[in-house]
């Protein structure tokens, strides 16, 4: 008798205080170290993003992870990826795997938040004196709430100085801006 794996959904997703994932279809900065992370976590596996990610990463699939879009337009293609027309489809197209991975944007992350197991977060601090970092960050996408009583921060990294761009200048420590890697586990019921 074959027992059916149950498979983990992960979020993993770069957040700033005020819940910031992105501006015009564009992560608001760039930070070698979140990417490092990013990639070390969801190699090897399945990764799960809406189109308009998709197209924000240069339309081109991750490497050395099965890459699945998820689109209404059933007209879709994408050379060397997995296309679904629903959350729920691409779900049904992982089914028995170990763990995937959904990467974005802010409506799959709405929609697969109360389904999730995990959640990998790289916090983005402001540890400005006068607290004027995340102001300069516009933001038209955000990463939905993490209710306390459903979620328990499971394991909280060092925090780091992020070294940045915005704008396209280079940030580092006098800004304030800083990062820590954060893992939440859904609270198993009493």
């Amino acid at each position: 008798m074959m027992v059916e794996v149950k498979t983990k959904i992960a979020l993993i997703a770069a957040v700033g205080p005020d819940g910031t994932i992105g501006s015009g279809n564009k992560m608001p900065w760039h930070m070698p170290r979140d990417l490092r992370f990013f990639r070390r976590v969801t190699t090897g596996h399945t990764v799960i993003m809406g189109r308009k990610t998709f197209d924000a990463i240069g339309s081109k699939p991750l490497p050395k992870r099965k890459n699945i879009i998820v689109t209404r337009n059933v007209l879709f293609e994408a050379s060397k990826c997995h296309v679904a027309h629903s959350l729920h489809a691409a779900l049904e197209m992982v089914r028995g795997e170990k763990r995937v991975f959904i990467i974005g944007g802010g409506e799959l992350y709405r929609q697969s938040i109360s389904m999730a197991d995990e959640i990998y977060l790289t916090e983005i601090l402001d540890h400005h004196p006068n607290h004027r970092l995340f102001p300069l960050f516009e933001s038209d996408t955000v990463f939905p709430p993490i209710p306390a009583e459903q979620w328990e921060r499971h394991s909280s990294g060092r925090q780091f100085v992020a070294s940045s761009k915005m704008s396209g200048k280079p940030v580092g420590a006098a800004s304030g801006l800083y990062m820590q890697f954060v893992t939440y586990r859904r609270r198993q019921p009493a």
